[in-house]
């Protein structure tokens, strides 16, 4: 009984000492578990805080682009008295899509906000602030799709603009012999208020409103 307390006492004398020499020697799976927990809430959080934000960037794309299909339905309607109200509902498209590309500023949804105002802005005649933001978003990455999808649309809102050249060093940024197409869009800039003409032919990207 002496000998097993002594012996007992002992041994503990030793794990402690060898503990206290060396406190990495021995795993702690429960600090570890809590480690790991501490490190997975945090991408949880992270993942959740981004699917939040992707959802409410959406809600307003989908109310906007709501507002660009009245627009559309209201001009087809081939009634003049619909061409304000057209108007209207296009303008607060517009409107709603800059405050969002305000707001998602560095969230990384910046791309999906642009397709609707690129295609809203077309539509408006509002072909000087397209290509700002067209200017814009290549000058951040030039090698992102949304540049791709709209460079012929580019080349083509550039020559009328006089800004030909600036979207051209895009283009052969991207490829170095750059296939240059006539866009849908008028002869001549419009004024702000002005309609693309309705049998303009969509482009594939502009298929996805």
């Amino acid at each position: 009984m002496v000998c097993g307390l002594v012996g007992g006492a002992v041994l503990g004398f030793i794990l402690g000492a060898v503990c206290g020499t060396f406190p990495n020697l021995f795993y702690d799976a429960r600090a570890a578990c809590k480690e790991d927990l501490v490190v997975w809430n945090s991408f949880s959080e992270v993942d959740r805080l981004r699917a939040e934000l992707r959802a409410l960037a959406h809600e307003q794309i989908a109310e906007a682009q709501h507002r660009m299909a009245r627009a559309l339905l209201l001009r087809a309607s081939g009634d003049p008295n619909q061409i304000q109200p057209a108007d209207e509902q296009l303008a607060q498209a517009i409107e709603q899509l800059e405050e969002a590309l305000v707001e998602f500023h560095g969230t990384g949804l910046e791309a999906e906000i642009l397709r609707p105002l690129f295609f809203a802005l077309k539509h408006a005649g509002r072909l000087d602030r397209w290509l700002e933001l067209y200017l814009q978003a290549a000058g951040r990455r030039a090698s992102d799709r949304l540049i791709t999808d709209f460079l012929d649309d580019a080349l083509a809102i550039g020559r009328m603009t006089g800004r030909y050249s600036e979207v051209l060093r895009i283009a052969v940024f991207i490829s170095p012999e750059p296939q240059i197409h006539s866009a849908a869009v008028p002869t001549r800039a419009p004024s702000c208020t002005a309609w693309v003409p309705s049998d303009s032919a969509p482009l594939p990207h502009e298929n996805k409103l």
